[in-house]
């Protein structure tokens, strides 16, 4: 945020918090990887715990993320769904980070400002690959 924020501000409260967040996403997203392979019942809790411990990502300043994680992953991850489908969620997906960036840019165009948007675009990439255990297609024969 600091390289990105108009007003940066530093503060150990809303570190812990954001770093928190990512933890228990991370570990929503390892139980789902873990439990998907087991058998159908255990997949799909598997993959409700996931979702239901991904969801404070998007909370606050990060619901901006929702749209571009959830279409980006069903879009990378579905690879049995129609292409052009795939191709309308991906590119659906685009948007709001498109938008951001470019609004970051006419804001303000510096050395920092463009490596925080350069973060900022990593932070959703590793997202939307990270999900892959929640929203890819479950194994055939489990």
């Amino acid at each position: 945020m600091r390289l990105i924020s108009n007003d940066p501000e530093f503060s150990w409260g809303g570190t812990v918090v954001v770093v928190g967040v990512f933890v228990v996403s991370g570990l929503g997203t390892g139980i789902s990887a873990m439990m998907s392979a087991g058998g159908r019942r255990s997949d799909t809790i598997g993959r409700a715990a996931g979702l239901l411990l991904l969801l404070p990502l998007f909370g606050a300043a990060g619901a901006q993320m929702l749209p571009t994680v959830i279409l980006g992953s069903l879009s990378l991850h579905r690879k049995t769904w129609n292409p052009w489908i795939r191709v309308l969620f991906g590119l659906l997906a685009l948007v709001q980070p498109v938008v951001i960036v470019v609004e970051e840019l006419l804001a303000d165009v510096s050395l920092w400002r463009v490596l925080g948007l350069h973060m900022f675009i990593a932070t959703f990439v590793a997202l939307v690959f990270m999900t892959a255990p929640i929203f890819r297609r479950r194994r055939v024969g489990r």
